[in-house]
C-alpha cells in the first residue's frame, strides 16, 4: 500500500494506535487468467477493491506454486481434542489448520475443544467447508482466541456453508487483514458467542455473510449487543483499524443482537434485509469508534428478494445465457403482423391495440387483441415459425387476458406451443397447446397433445379460474425437459372480476410461482422446424368475439426446463389432535427446501407455519433424480375445524414455486392422555414435545 491509498483511508483510523505504514497492507488478489486480448485481461474472479491509479499502481505477477497442495478433501471426521477444562491451554490450538492449499473442501467435520480454530485457513483459495460443527472451545476468553471458523492470512474465495459454532469469541472472523478476499458465510448457525462474527481486522474485502443466524441473543445485551460487524475497529488489536471493505450482511439474523454497520474511507459496508435489535454505524456500545453509517435497507422486514445474495449470483453464473437469441416470439409492440415476426392465418380478425384494459389495464402495452367484425360463430387464429431450432428443452410464457366475455367452451383461449403445419385449423394438424374455457363450473388451464387435429388432456390445472370471471388476466409457463417431463405453472389465477396480471408483465418463473401441474408425454419430440400458434374460439356476440387478449409471447430454446421440484402426490391426513402431510417428488433440481403455508379459509391469508430453516426435516435434496418422500406434522391445530396448506419449494436462486391446495378437518379431541418423543433427539439447542389431552387443561412438564 502506498502512502496515497493510506492517506485516503485516513491509514487505517486506528482512533489514537499508529496509522498504518507504507507496504503494511498490500491488497493481494490470487485468481486465474482466463483470457488476454491486447491488453485487456480477463479473471475468474472480481476483485474486491477499486483499482484506482491515482492511489497506487496494479501488478500482476505469477504466483509461486511451489509447496501448494490441490484436491484435498477431508470427510465425516469427528476431531475432540483432550484438554484439562473449558479455560485449560496445554492443549492442540487448532483443529483442522487448512495451509498453502487451493481447490479443497471439508466435509460432515465435527470439532471440539480447540483453543483457537476448529477450521482455520491460511494461505488457501477456492475452499469450500460444507455442514461442518466447530463446538465449545477451551482456552481463557480473550483475544486472539477462540476463533471457531476462522480466515487467516492469504484466504481467497472461501465457502462456509450450513455450519455450527458454539460458544467461542468470534464464531466466524476474517483475521488475515488486506489479503483475504471474496469469502462467503452461507446459511451459518451460532449460539453462546462471546462477542460479534466480523471482519476483525485490517481491510479484509468481500466478505459476504449471507442467512446468517444467532440462535441466542448476545450475553452482555446492554454493554456489549454486537453479534455481527463490518466496521471499525479502532485502536483494538494490532491498530486494527477498518477490518472490512465493500463487504455484505445479506438476510440475517442476530435474535435481538445488534449488527454494525460503518462506512470506511473509499468503500462500503451493507446490511440489506436483516433482522436485529439494531442494525447501526453510530451506536455507542455496538460501534465504539466513531465513523460514519454504512448502508442499511430493509431491517426488520420480511420478504427479502432474492432470499440469498450468495445462492442468486451461484445462478445466474451457472445459468449463464448471454449470448443466446433473444427469446421472445412476439410482444406485439411493431403494432401489426407482416414483420418481427411474420405472422399468417387470420390476420383481418386481430388487432394491436396500444393500451390493454384487462384487469387493471396496462398503459402502452401493444396487446394482440381478437376484433371478428361477422356476427357469427367462429375460431381465429395466428401462426409464424419463429425458429427452425428448439434445442432439448423449452420453456414458453404468455400473458393471457380475456375482456367483457369469460372463458368458456364457446369462449376460449388457446396459445399453440408447438405445430407441425401454419394452419392450425387442420384435420392433419399435430401438437401441443394450451387451452382455457370451458363448461364445467371453473375454468382450468389445460395442456392438451393434439393428432390429426383431435386434442387429448395430458394436464389440467390444479387451480382453475372461478366461473363467470371478466376483466382478468394471467401469466402463464410451460415447461419441457429433454425427457419430454411437461410441467405447467402461472401467477396467481385471479379469483373475481378487474384482478390478476396485467399486459406488460413478463413471464418468468419468478412470478409464475403456482404449480399447477406436469406430465411425462414424448409423443412428439422433435420439433424443428414447427409453428407457434395463437387461436381464439368466440360465438357471436361482441363481447365475445373482442374478449380475448394476448401478449409477451415467449419462448426459450436453450433454458433449463427443469422446475426445482417434480411433485408426484401431496396429501393431508388427520387424526389423534394433528394433521400429517406428505409429499413425494420424483425429482429435484437445485432445491433448497420447502414451506408449509396454512389458512384457515381456502381462499384466505396463508400464513408460514415453519420453514426448512428452521426445521431440517424441510430441507431439500439439492439435485436429484431419485424419488423423495417428505412429512410434515401439525399439532398446531383446533378441534373440528377445516385447515388448508400449500406447499412452497425454493431454489438456489431463492425463487419459490407454490403447490397445492390441499385441505383436511381434525378430529375431535383425543380419547386418552399421550406423550410423544421429542424431536429432534439428540439436540442442540432445542427439541418439540408434543402431547394430547383429552380434555382442556393446565399442565406441568417435568424434564429429567
Amino acid at each position: 500500500c502506498t502512502e496515497e491509498w493510506l492517506q485516503a483511508v485516513d491509514y487505517g483510523s486506528t482512533h489514537g494506535d499508529p496509522g498504518w505504514v507504507v507496504g503494511s497492507e498490500p491488497l493481494i488478489f490470487n485468481r486465474y487468467i482466463k483470457n488476454i486480448q491486447g491488453n485487456e485481461i480477463t479473471i475468474d474472479a472480481p476483485v474486491f477493491n477499486h483499482l484506482d491509479r491515482s492511489l497506487s499502481q496494479s501488478y500482476i505477477y505469477k504466483y509461486s506454486r511451489s509447496g501448494l497442495l490441490t484436491k484435498i478433501g477431508i470427510e465425516n471426521l469427528r476431531i475432540d481434542i483432550v484438554s484439562g477444562g473449558d479455560t485449560d491451554e496445554n492443549h492442540a490450538w487448532n483443529a483442522i489448520d487448512l495451509y498453502q492449499i487451493e481447490d479443497a473442501w471439508v466435509l460432515n467435520c465435527s470439532m471440539l475443544h480447540f483453543g483457537l480454530s476448529g477450521i482455520r485457513t491460511d494461505t488457501a483459495t477456492r475452499i469450500t467447508i460444507d455442514n461442518c460443527q466447530a463446538l465449545n472451545p477451551n482456552s481463557v476468553i480473550e483475544g486472539s482466541k477462540r476463533y471457531n471458523f476462522h480466515l487467516h492470512i492469504a484466504s481467497q474465495l472461501v465457502l462456509f456453508k450450513n455450519c455450527h459454532a458454539t460458544n467461542g469469541r468470534h464464531h466466524y472472523v476474517s483475521n488475515g487483514a488486506s489479503s483475504v478476499s471474496g469469502c462467503v458465510f452461507y446459511n451459518c448457525t451460532s449460539s453462546g458467542a462471546y462477542t460479534s462474527s466480523e471482519g476483525h481486522r485490517r481491510w479484509s474485502m468481500g466478505l459476504l455473510f449471507d442467512n446468517h443466524l444467532e440462535l441466542n441473543g448476545p450475553r452482555i445485551p446492554i454493554f456489549d449487543p454486537r453479534l455481527l460487524g463490518l466496521y471499525n475497529c479502532g485502536n483494538w488489536g494490532t491498530g486494527h483499524g477498518w477490518a472490512s471493505a465493500h463487504s455484505v450482511c445479506w438476510n440475517c439474523n442476530v435474535a435481538g443482537g445488534d449488527i454494525a454497520i460503518q462506512k470506511p474511507p473509499t468503500a462500503q459496508n451493507y446490511a440489506i434485509g436483516c433482522f436485529a435489535n439494531r442494525v447501526t454505524g453510530s451506536y455507542f456500545f455496538t460501534c465504539p469508534f466513531s465513523e460514519p453509517t454504512g448502508y442499511i435497507e430493509g431491517t426488520n422486514t420480511p420478504g427479502l428478494e432474492p432470499q440469498s445474495l450468495f445462492l442468486a449470483q451461484l445462478y445466474d453464473r451457472l445459468n449463464d445465457t448471454s449470448g443466446h437469441a433473444d427469446p421472445i416470439i412476439d410482444s406485439f409492440t411493431d403494432g401489426g403482423f407482416t414483420a418481427n415476426p411474420v405472422w399468417s392465418g387470420d390476420t383481418d380478425d386481430w388487432q394491436v391495440v396500444i393500451h390493454s384494459d384487462v384487469s387493471t389495464g396496462a398503459r402502452y402495452s401493444y396487446t394482440l387483441r381478437l376484433n371478428v367484425s361477422e356476427v357469427a360463430n367462429g375460431t381465429k387464429y395466428l401462426s409464424t415459425q419463429r425458429t427452425a431450432q428448439w434445442g432439448n428443452s423449452q420453456s414458453w410464457g404468455i400473458w393471457l387476458g380475456r375482456r367483457l366475455s369469460s372463458a368458456s367452451d364457446e369462449d376460449q383461449s388457446i396459445v399453440w406451443l408447438w405445430a407441425n403445419e401454419p394452419d392450425l385449423t387442420s384435420s392433419s394438424v399435430d401438437g401441443y397447446r394450451l387451452k382455457f374455457g370451458d363448461n364445467f363450473a371453473n375454468d382450468q388451464i389445460v395442456l392438451q397433445r393434439v393428432t390429426d387435429g383431435q386434442p387429448t388432456y395430458i394436464i389440467s390445472s390444479v387451480n382453475a379460474v372461478p366461473d363467470g370471471i371478466t376483466d382478468a388476466g394471467f401469466l402463464v409457463r410451460v415447461t419441457r425437459t429433454e425427457f419430454s417431463r411437461w410441467t405447467v405453472s402461472t401467477s396467481v389465477l385471479p379469483v373475481q372480476d378487474g384482478l390478476g396480471a396485467i399486459a406488460t408483465d413478463i413471464p418468468s418463473a419468478t412470478n409464475t410461482p403456482v404449480y399447477q401441474g406436469s406430465i411425462t408425454d414424448a409423443t412428439y419430440t422433435n420439433f424443428e422446424n414447427g409453428y407457434f400458434g395463437l387461436m381464439a374460439v368466440h360465438d357471436s356476440n361482441i363481447d365475445s368475439r373482442t374478449g380475448a387478449e394476448f401478449d409477451q409471447f415467449y419462448f426459450d430454446p436453450s433454458s433449463d426446463a427443469s422446475l426445482p421440484v417434480e411433485l408426484i402426490s401431496f396429501t393431508a391426513e388427520s387424526g389423534e389432535g394433528k394433521i400429517e402431510l406428505k409429499w413425494t417428488t420424483a425429482s429435484e433440481v437445485e432445491n433448497l427446501g420447502f414451506i408449509i403455508l396454512r389458512s384457515d379459509e381456502r381462499n384466505g391469508e396463508y400464513t408460514e407455519i415453519d420453514s426448512y430453516k428452521q426445521n431440517p426435516g424441510l430441507k431439500g435434496a439439492g439435485n436429484s433424480a431419485e424419488e423423495h418422500s417428505y412429512q410434515y406434522v401439525d399439532y398446531d391445530i383446533a378441534k373440528n375445524h377445516m385447515y388448508w396448506y400449500k406447499l412452497v419449494d425454493v431454489d438456489f436462486r431463492g425463487t419459490e414455486k407454490e403447490y397445492g391446495l390441499i385441505s383436511s378437518e381434525t378430529d375431535i379431541l383425543p380419547a386418552t392422555f399421550c406423550l410423544n418423543q421429542n424431536y429432534p433427539n439428540p439436540f442442540n439447542p432445542t427439541t418439540k414435545i408434543n402431547y394430547q389431552l383429552p380434555i382442556t387443561n393446565y399442565v406441568n412438564i417435568s424434564i429429567y
